[in-house]
């Protein structure tokens, strides 16, 4: 299953090199969705990632 997941992340990354931005968006939304509901993750640590993140990285900037 990893190796599958893999092999889809470079092939997207192929495709579209700046997709990686998006690929690390979309893995840390995911984390959140699965972690806040279960209280594993606090909403303040959330936002201190999401800011983190989109500091290296500019995610919302297309």
């Amino acid at each position: 299953m990893e190796e599958y997941a893999i092999k889809g992340v470079e092939h997207d990354i192929k495709c579209d090199p700046n997709g990686k931005k998006f690929i690390v968006f979309n893995f840390v939304i995911a984390y959140i969705d699965a972690h806040v509901p279960a209280k594993i993750i606090e909403e303040k640590k959330v936002d201190k990632i999401m800011d983190y993140l989109n500091k290296k990285n500019n995610l919302f900037i297309a």
